[in-house]
């Protein structure tokens, strides 16, 4: 028999890459007691026990011999640096009413108290689902690789590639540099001569905001061309989501049309992007047989028999299209009972989708979430129009974004702004972004040593942001529908069909 002790980085405790860690951790240890001392300086920004930025956690183990099974206990700590030393004096590793324990399941077998985590298990992950995947776009440079309009991007490009432009000027102008994978002068050399329309592509850089970017190897950093080529034309549909969440509340799931960096939800963590179709390597999508979705063949076999729907050639279940079935699950995310009842587990690796327990469940929210992804598009008119007014005089230039009296102001003196927008509406999360927020703060104007001044919204950014807003106040009310929708057909877990073992198993 022996006693472990160990202080270290907090990370192996809800990192997948950390699962091998864990299963030797219980393999070798019978009794295991852990004590999160938090501390991660993007993950939930409490104060360190020490001055670094890693998340701490301490590990007290003892082995008593085979024949005892492996038990595992946990217990957080919180508050400011002080209190977690007076919490630690006093700890007492065998008083059970401050070590809650916990069952680390296979596979991942996290070390975290998970609610309902026997049932979510029992549920594919969308990775499972959607098999063809990546992170998405990371430009790597986006002064010079993205810009507001085409007019604005090519005159960047010419710049670059000119050869009577010094390396130096390049480099001051777009804050670029050597390393070891990507050099100036050879991209300088590869872009002259091409015709630069070709590579100019509308992009999604954050929710309901569409920039351009010049989509070339040699000035794209990683371009993520097996998924990407599949959302060059906007008849496919993309899910975006987040292996891990390490800011906030789960409301990390989003849809686009077009190809998106890996900010486009979450400043902190990389964006995954999942497309619904897989198109030919040559040619647009149009209705080629070549097309295919890009759908997990036993994932389909098992929806067919939920919905006891006979399965087609192609796999699909008789009078289903994929776009039902994208539906769906989009739905399903844009649950908030969903997210309350999964939040522990939709932190630490992609979601897990619950198969419907009737072919009524699923004709619902297939519904339902393409009426959510036509908001998020921004293709659902509404027929009452704004619910916000421009107010104020002269010029709308975005000097400093506030929020009062149900109004958004765009200047210090909140003289002019849009009003008539509802709390909840302002505090609406996408991901780690305040949306109604973020739209306006990348126009704001800039201070410091690249200071800017803030951009004069156009006649069309008025009408695009109010367009923001009402498509939000709509999303609101669609995901009191979904919940409702669910709750009308056997609530949580009910609606849903939730097997004994684990997907992967």
């Amino acid at each position: 028999a022996f006693v472990l002790g160990l202080i270290t980085n907090s990370s192996y405790l809800d990192s997948a890459l950390h699962r091998g860690v864990r299963n030797e951790v219980t393999r070798n240890l019978s009794r295991v007691r852990l004590v999160n001392l938090f501390g991660d300086g993007i993950k939930d920004q409490e104060e360190n026990v020490f001055d670094i930025r890693q998340g701490v956690a301490v590990c007290l183990g003892t082995t008593l011999g085979p024949a005892v099974t492996p038990s595992v206990f946990s217990c957080d700590l919180r508050g400011s640096r002080t209190d977690k030393y007076e919490a630690l004096a006093g700890l007492d590793i065998g008083d059970s009413s401050r070590f809650a324990e916990i069952s680390p399941s296979p596979p991942y077998r996290y070390f975290l108290p998970l609610q309902n985590s026997d049932e979510y298990l029992t549920f594919p992950s969308i990775g499972q689902i959607l098999p063809l995947t990546s992170t998405c776009i990371k430009t790597l440079r986006d002064d010079l690789a993205t810009g507001t309009s085409p007019e604005e991007l090519k005159e960047k490009i010419e710049f670059f590639r000119d050869p009577s432009t010094s390396i130096q000027q390049v480099r001051e102008r777009f804050g670029v540099k050597d390393v070891v994978q990507w050099k100036v002068e050879p991209a300088r050399r590869a872009v002259r001569g091409i015709e630069l329309d070709e590579y100019l592509v509308l992009y999604q850089a954050r929710p309901f905001d569409y920039r351009w970017m010049f989509y070339h190897d040699a000035i794209v950093g990683s371009p993520r061309k097996a998924v990407m080529r599949n959302l060059t034309q906007t008849e496919n549909l993309a899910l975006i989501v987040n292996r891990k969440v390490r800011t906030g509340e789960c409301a990390h799931f989003w849809v686009t049309s077009r190809i998106c960096v890996s900010e486009l939800i979450s400043s902190a963590d990389n964006s995954n992007c999942f497309p619904l179709l897989v198109v030919p390597e040559e040619g647009g999508l149009g209705f080629s047989d070549d097309v295919r979705p890009n759908i997990d063949a036993r994932f389909l076999k098992r929806l067919s028999e939920e919905l006891r729907l006979e399965q087609m050639a192609s796999g699909m279940p008789k009078g289903v299209q994929p776009r039902d079935v994208f539906g769906y699950i989009y739905a399903v995310f844009y649950s908030a009972t969903y997210r309350k009842r999964y939040a522990d587990s939709l932190l630490v690796d992609l979601p897990r989708l619950p198969l419907p327990g009737s072919l009524e469940v699923f004709r619902d929210l297939a519904r339902l979430g393409r009426d959510l992804i036509a908001l998020h598009l921004l293709e659902s008119p509404n027929p009452d129009g704004h619910i916000a007014t421009l107010v104020g005089s002269g010029g709308v230039r975005v000097e400093k974004v506030s929020y009062a009296d149900e109004t958004i102001w765009l200047d210090k003196a909140q003289t002019r702004g849009f009003k008539g927008v509802p709390e909840d509406v302002w505090d609406f999360r996408v991901g780690s972004y305040q949306v109604c927020m973020k739209w306006l703060k990348d126009r704001q104007a800039k201070g410091g040593r690249n200071p800017r001044p803030g951009r004069v919204l156009t006649e069309r950014d008025i009408d695009h942001y109010q367009e923001i807003i009402v498509a939000l106040s709509e999303t609101i009310r669609m995901m009191n529908e979904v919940d409702e929708a669910i709750e009308s057909r056997g609530g949580w877990p009910g609606a849903f069909h939730v097997r004994g073992l684990p997907w992967a198993a």
